[in-house]
C-alpha cells in the first residue's frame, strides 16, 4: 500500500499542477465584509506610479530570509491605491506599502547594511517628524540623528564601503547646529561632515571610485579651495578634479566602469575637453564619450549605471554620438547605441534588480509598450511591473467562464501577449504567441474562441483576419477572407463575419468562410447583431447593388433591405436592449437630410427615434447593463466622459467617467456584461477620479453587499497527505472564487481542485505546497480577499494509505488494473 501512496503521488504532480499567474487584485486587505455602492472596482495590479520617480533601488527587506530582493520605487507620486505615498516597493507580484511613506518628494534611496534610506524633500512619514533623510524599520519611517535632523533637502545617498552612509544635498545644519556644508556621514549613531564641506551650492551625486569618495554637484568651493562641479576626497581634504566641469554647469550622476569615472550632468566641456553631458576620467584627464563635437549625449544626464557589460546613460536627450537615441543610451567603451528603444520621455533613475535594468522618470512608453513611468529590460524586452494590458482594447469576450481581451497592446505587465489575453480573475495571461495585429472582435463558438481584426498571422503562423483558439489546440487560422474582420456573430448556430473583405459578411462553414447569397453590400460591416429572427449589420456602406441602406441593413429572403430611412454616416453598433434594437454610430441625422439623431438612436419598428437628447460625439459601443443603455465612444460633457448610460428618461454619468485624455475616446467593442458587472476596455488609465483601470476598468451597479462569514484556517498535513481549505460567503450573488499560493492564482488540475469554489483541495501533498494561502471572492461589489493562511507540510510523519488509485471514488479491481498500467508504462489515471 505505501508503494501505491507513492506511486500516486508522482503521478499527480508529474505534470504540475500549480500554474503561475500575477496575483493582480489590489486594494484587497483582510476585510471581512464590504457594502458596495455604484463604483469602478480596481482589480488590476498597477504598472508604475501616477508622477516622476527620481530614485530606484533593490533591497531585500529580510536579508538572508526568504523573502527575494524588492524594487523599491519613489519619487514625486505615489502607486495608485497604495498607502504609502512618494515610495512603494515592487516583490514581483504585487507592490507592497513602504509604511505611510512622505509628505513631499523623494530624491534618493541607498541600502546601508541592508536597512533601507530615503532622502529628498520631506519633512513627515505620517504623523511623524522625519526632516529630510529617514531609515526604514519594517514598518514605519523614523528620523535619522537626533533633534532636529537636517537642516535641508537631500538629493544624494551612497553607501560606502567601510559601512558609513554618505548623504548630499543643500543643507548646512544639523540638530540646527552650522558647520555641515551639503555633505555629512551617518555611521549608524553620529551625523558628521565631511572634510569642509562645499561653501556654496548643491551636492548631487556622491559615489566610490578606485577606493576615494567623489562628489558632484553644483558648487565652486570647499573650504575656500576651488572645487568645480566635481570632488574627491584626499586626506579628508575635497581637491577639484582635473581642471573641473565648466562654469554654470551641474554634475548629476557618478559611476564607476572599466577601470574609469564616468560624470553625467547639465555641461559642454570637462578639463576644458569637449564632451556634452556625459564624460569619463581615467585618473588623469577628462575625455568625451565618441567624437567631438558629438560627443556625449545631446541634453542632461540625470542617471548612470553599469548593466551586463555596457554602461547605460538615462536623461533628457534625443541624441547620443550625434544620431537619434531617445532619453536612454548605452555606452560600451568605443560606440552608442540604443539604451531602451522607444523611451518616450526623460529618465531620471537607474538600477539593477532581479537581473534586469529598471529605469524610473517621466515616461509613459517604452519599446511600444504603454507604461507607467517605471520599467524594466533584459536587452531584448521591456518589462513593467504589475499585470495591465499595455495598450488599447477594443474587444472583449467571454469564453469558458474567462474574460478575453483584444486590441492593440504588446504586454500584459512584463508578459508578451501579442494583443489578445485571457484575464483569470487575477491576471491577464497570454494566449500562446498571440496575434500579429488588432483584434476588432471577438466570439465563442463551438469550444473555441474566435478572434478576428487586422491581423496576418495567429500564434507564429499564417492566419489571415481570423483565427480560432483553444487551451487544448492553441491557435488554428480560418481561411476565405481577403480582409479586416469587425464583427463577429454566433445566429443559428453558425458562426458570421463582418468586415472589411471582399463578402463584407461571410458564413464559416467548417472549412471555409462563404458569401451569404445576394448582392453585397459596398463597404465596410462594422457590427452584427440579431434582432427578430434576422442578421442586422451597420457600417459605412451605402447599399447592395441597387437597394439604398444607409449605413444599417436587415439580411431578409436572401438579400439586404433597409431598416427604415437608415442614417446620414457610419453606424459603428447594434445592440438589444429592452426589447428594441440601438444602434450608435457617428451618424447625426436619419438618413440623408431627415430628424436629428445625435450618434445614437431607437428603432420602433417603423422609423428610427432620438435617444434622450443622444451625445456629443460619435458613439463606438452600446450594451445592456442594470437595466440601462451604455453608451462608450468620444464624447464628453454632462453625459459623462467617454462613457453615459440612459435610464429611459435621460443619459447620465458613470461616476466621473474615464480619463481617456487627449486621445479621441474609446473605439471598437468594447463593452461586456458578466456575473453583474460590466467590463470596459479602451485606451485609459483612470475609472472616475481615483480607481487604477488601465485600458480595462470594472463597473459594478452597485446595491449589494458581500461578507465573509467564514475565514480559511491553517493547517499541518503530512506529505502525500490532502489540505482542505474553505470559506463561507454572504452577501449579493453570484459569487466567484480564485484561490492563490502566495499570491498566484491556482487552477484546478492534478491534485487540485476547487480553485475556483469555496472549497479547495490540494492532494498528494508535497513540500513545495507550504506557503501562504487565501481565497479573492468576487461578485457585483468587486474583490474581497480572505485573510492569509498558512499550509505547512510535515514530512516526518508517515505517508497515508489511500487504495484508490484511479481516484474514482471507489476502492476496487479497476485501482490494481490502473496501477498495473502504470507501472508497466501507461499514463497516469
Amino acid at each position: 500500500m505505501s508503494m501505491l501512496s507513492s506511486v500516486r503521488g508522482v503521478c499527480a504532480r508529474g505534470m504540475g499542477v500549480l500554474l503561475a499567474a500575477v496575483a493582480s487584485v489590489s486594494g484587497m486587505g483582510s476585510r471581512a465584509a464590504a457594502q458596495c455602492p455604484e463604483t469602478w472596482i480596481e482589480t488590476q495590479v498597477p504598472t508604475g506610479t501616477t508622477g516622476r520617480v527620481n530614485a530606484v533601488v533593490s533591497w531585500d527587506p529580510d536579508g538572508n530570509g526568504p523573502l527575494g530582493p524588492w524594487l523599491v520605487v519613489a519619487g514625486q507620486a505615489t502607486v495608485p491605491g497604495l498607502g504609502s505615498t512618494r515610495i512603494a516597493a515592487w516583490d514581483g507580484a504585487r507592490w507592497r506599502a513602504l509604511g505611510d511613506g512622505f509628505n513631499s518628494t523623494v530624491n534618493a534611496l541607498a541600502v546601508r547594511n541592508g536597512e533601507l534610506y530615503a532622502g529628498g524633500d520631506f519633512t513627515q512619514s505620517g504623523a511623524a517628524n522625519v526632516r529630510y533623510l529617514a531609515r526604514y524599520t519594517g514598518s514605519a519611517w523614523v528620523q535619522v540623528g537626533a533633534g532636529t535632523g537636517l537642516g535641508s533637502s537631500v538629493y544624494a545617498l551612497h553607501a560606502a564601503a567601510n559601512g558609513d552612509l554618505i548623504i548630499g544635498g543643500g543643507f548646512t545644519t544639523v540638530n540646527s547646529a552650522s558647520g555641515f556644508n551639503r555633505i555629512v556621514r551617518w555611521d549608524g549613531s553620529t551625523l558628521s561632515q565631511v572634510g569642509n564641506g562645499f561653501g556654496n551650492n548643491w551636492v548631487y551625486a556622491i559615489t566610490e571610485h578606485a577606493g576615494e569618495l567623489y562628489a558632484g554637484g553644483d558648487f565652486n568651493l570647499s573650504g575656500g579651495v576651488s572645487t568645480l562641479r566635481l570632488a574627491r576626497l584626499v586626506g579628508g581634504t575635497w581637491q577639484q578634479v582635473g581642471g573641473g566641469i565648466d562654469v554654470g554647469s551641474s554634475v548629476l550622476a557618478l559611476r564607476s566602469f572599466n577601470g574609469q569615472l564616468f560624470v553625467g550632468g547639465s555641461f559642454t566641456s570637462a578639463g576644458g575637453v569637449t564632451c556634452n553631458n556625459v564624460a569619463s576620467w581615467n585618473g588623469t584627464s577628462f575625455a568625451g564619450l565618441g567624437t567631438a563635437p558629438n560627443a556625449g549625449v545631446g541634453s542632461t544626464v540625470y542617471a548612470l549605471t553599469v548593466f551586463g557589460t555596457e554602461l547605460y546613460v538615462g536623461g533628457g536627450f534625443s541624441t547620443a554620438g550625434g544620431v537619434p537615441n531617445q532619453f536612454l543610451a548605452r555606452w560600451n567603451g568605443s560606440v552608442w547605441s540604443v539604451g531602451v528603444p522607444g523611451v518616450g520621455a526623460s529618465v531620471f533613475a537607474l538600477a539593477v534588480h532581479d537581473g534586469r535594468l529598471w529605469a524610473g522618470g517621466d515616461m509613459t512608453t517604452a519599446g511600444g509598450v504603454q507604461v507607467q513611468r517605471v520599467i524594466s529590460w533584459d536587452n531584448v524586452t521591456v518589462g513593467v511591473p504589475g499585470s495591465a494590458l499595455s495598450g488599447q482594447v477594443t474587444a472583449l469576450a467571454e469564453h469558458a467562464g474567462e474574460i478575453f481581451a483584444g486590441g492593440l497592446f504588446v504586454n500584459a505587465g512584463s508578459t508578451v501577449v501579442n494583443n489578445v489575453a485571457r484575464f483569470d480573475g487575477t491576471a491577464w495571461r497570454a494566449m500562446g504567441a498571440g496575434v500579429g495585429g488588432r483584434v476588432r472582435a471577438m466570439a465563442s463558438f463551438q469550444g473555441f474562441l474566435v478572434v478576428g481584426g487586422d491581423f496576418t498571422s495567429a500564434g507564429g503562423g499564417s492566419a489571415n483576419y481570423v483565427a480560432r483558439w483553444s487551451a487544448a489546440t492553441g491557435w488554428q487560422a480560418m481561411p476565405g477572407l481577403t480582409n479586416s474582420v469587425h464583427a463577429l456573430l454566433v445566429y443559428n448556430n453558425e458562426l458570421h463575419a463582418g468586415g472589411a473583405f471582399s463578402q463584407r459578411v461571410a458564413r464559416w462553414n467548417g472549412t471555409t468562410w462563404v458569401a451569404l447569397p445576394g448582392t453585397v453590400v459596398n463597404s465596410t460591416v462594422n457590427t452584427l447583431t440579431e434582432f427578430e429572427g434576422e442578421i442586422v449589420a451597420g457600417g459605412s456602406f451605402s447599399g447592395a447593388g441597387t437597394t439604398v441602406l444607409n449605413y444599417v441593413a436587415r439580411y431578409s429572403g436572401g438579400a439586404w433591405q433597409p431598416v427604415g430611412t437608415g442614417f446620414n454616416s457610419t453606424v459603428n453598433t447594434l445592440t438589444l436592449h429592452n426589447g428594441s434594437l440601438y444602434a450608435g454610430g457617428s451618424f447625426t441625422l436619419a438618413g440623408p437630410g431627415g430628424a436629428p439623431l445625435p450618434y445614437v438612436a431607437r428603432w420602433n419598428g417603423t422609423v428610427w427615434q432620438t435617444v434622450g437628447t443622444g451625445q456629443t460625439s460619435s458613439v463606438e459601443d452600446l450594451a445592456s447593463y442594470a437595466g440601462e443603455l451604455v453608451a462608450v465612444g468620444s464624447f464628453t460633457g454632462a453625459t459623462g466622459s467617454y462613457i453615459s448610460r440612459y435610464n429611459g428618461v435621460q443619459w447620465r454619468p458613470l461616476a466621473e467617467g474615464l480619463s481617456v485624455g487627449t486621445g479621441s475616446g474609446l473605439v471598437g467593442s468594447t463593452l461586456l456584461e458578466r456575473n453583474s458587472l460590466l467590463y470596459v476596455g479602451g485606451s485609459f488609465l483612470v475609472g472616475g477620479q481615483n480607481t487604477w483601470a488601465p485600458n480595462v476598468g470594472l463597473w459594478g451597479s452597485g446595491g449589494g453587499n458581500i461578507s465573509i462569514d467564514q475565514q480559511p484556517s491553517d493547517q499541518t498535513v503530512c506529505a502525500t497527505g490532502t489540505a482542505a481549505f474553505t470559506v463561507q460567503v454572504s452577501g449579493t450573488g453570484p459569487f466567484s472564487y480564485v484561490w492563490r499560493k502566495d499570491g498566484v492564482a491556482l487552477k484546478n488540475g492534478r491534485g487540485i481542485s476547487g480553485a475556483d469554489s469555496p472549497n479547495l483541495t490540494i492532494a498528494y501533498i508535497e513540500p513545495g505546497d507550504a506557503g501562504t494561502y487565501d481565497c479573492v471572492v468576487l461578485n457585483l461589489c468587486g474583490p474581497l480577499a480572505t485573510l492569509p493562511v498558512t499550509l505547512t507540510v510535515d514530512t516526518s510523519c508517515a505517508p497515508p494509505c489511500d487504495p484508490d488509485f484511479n481516484r474514482d471514488g471507489n476502492v476496487d479491481q479497476d485501482d490494481v488494473s490502473s496501477l498495473v498500467q502504470v507501472i508497466s508504462g501507461g499514463d497516469c489515471p
